[in-house]
C-alpha cells in the first residue's frame, strides 16, 4: 500500500537525476535528496508538536520526561514498552529536542529509557513460543 504511494515520486526523482548525470552521481543525489526530505519531515513534526504540546499536554510531558533523569529513564522505558518501536519512541524524542520543548540534557534519559524499553521488548518476543513449540506448564 505505502510502496502504491511512494513509487511514483521515487521514479520521478530518480528519472530526473538519472536524466543528466552518471549512475553513481544520481545516486549519491537521491541520498542527498532523502537525507534533505527527512531533516525537512522533522522540521514539520517539530512545528506541529510545539503547536499541540500547549496546556495540558505539555504538563503531562514534562512531569514525565522534565522532572529528572529517572522519570525520563522509566518515560522513554514506558513509552518503547508500550509501542513496541524504540524508532517510533526515537522519533518523538528528535521532534521534542528539536522544537525546543525539552533541551538535549532532558532528551538523553528518555533516549536511554528507549533503548532498556527496545530490550525489554525483545524479551517479551523472546518468550513467544508457536503453538506446536509451546507446552503446557
Amino acid at each position: 500500500m505505502v510502496s502504491t504511494i511512494t513509487d511514483p515520486g521515487a521514479d520521478l526523482i530518480g528519472g530526473a537525476l538519472t536524466s543528466f548525470l552518471p549512475e553513481v552521481w544520481a545516486g549519491i543525489g537521491m541520498i542527498l535528496v532523502g537525507v534533505a526530505l527527512i531533516l525537512l519531515v522533522i522540521r514539520m513534526i517539530s512545528k506541529l508538536l510545539k503547536l499541540l504540546l500547549v496546556g495540558h499536554a505539555e504538563r503531562i510531558f514534562h512531569s514525565a520526561i522534565g522532572r529528572g533523569p529517572i522519570s525520563g529513564i522509566l518515560a522513554g522505558l514506558l513509552v518503547t514498552v508500550l509501542v513496541q518501536s524504540s524508532s517510533t519512541t526515537m522519533s518523538l524524542a528528535v521532534s521534542l529536542a528539536a522544537s525546543s520543548t525539552f533541551s538535549l540534557r532532558q532528551i538523553f534519559p528518555f533516549t536511554v529509557g528507549a533503548n532498556i524499553g527496545t530490550t525489554m521488548t525483545a524479551i517479551i518476543a523472546a518468550f513467544g513460543f508457536p503453538g506446536s513449540s509451546a507446552r503446557p506448564g
